[in-house]
């Protein structure tokens, strides 16, 4: 399940950090009451892995992830590991492309007619690959790539599918998520992560 608010944007006004931490306990209020209607989870006691992935004490088979960024706050849950990442797209920054991006993917943010919306999409869903695999941004990012053609989201990573959303034209949304070995999308290479 996918679950994304759009809510109100950073006005200026107070702190961006006192904003940050709105939204973020504004992501855990509706965590709260997704697990509530979802799954009938009325009490949550959160811990975090090494790497800050949010998981239920205790309770088993209940997987989650969120997000948030400047107007927006995803959620994705369900039986399997998820990630969900979500950016408001900005400015280009040469050098986050070179960062994040393996060369085949620079090479096609750099054709594109939307470079700005094209890195986005590539980088939100290296961070949700990360999210999944309860690591974050800490791997080596250029070593996960992605091809976008068609529609379709294909990744050097076996075990994992992918969903990419754009929202009002300003937001990207990546989700990945878990599969069984027969539910694997069609031409992934296999690696170890």
């Amino acid at each position: 399940m996918i679950v994304i608010w759009k809510v109100s944007e950073y006005d200026g006004k107070t702190e961006k950090a006192e904003y940050e931490r709105c939204l973020s306990k504004r992501a855990h209020a509706y965590l709260k009451q997704m697990l509530k209607k979802v799954y009938g989870i009325e009490k949550t006691d959160m811990w975090y892995g090494e790497n800050g992935k949010p998981s239920l004490r205790g309770i088993k088979g209940v997987e989650f992830n969120l997000t948030h960024c400047d107007g927006l706050i995803g959620l994705v849950m369900g039986e399997k590991p998820a990630g969900i990442d979500a950016e408001k797209v900005r400015p280009l920054c040469m050098a986050a492309v070179r960062k994040t991006c393996a060369e085949t993917e620079v090479e096609r943010i750099l054709a594109s007619g939307k470079k700005d919306e094209m890195f986005f999409r590539y980088f939100t869903l290296k961070e949700a690959y990360g999210k999944a695999v309860g690591v974050g941004l800490s791997y080596p990012l250029k070593e996960v790539t992605f091809e976008l053609a068609s529609g379709k989201i294909t990744c050097n990573r076996d075990g994992y599918c992918f969903k990419q959303y754009v929202i009002d034209n300003e937001y990207i949304v990546s989700v990945c998520y878990q599969v069984e070995n027969n539910q694997r999308q069609k031409g992934k290479k296999t690696a170890k992560a």
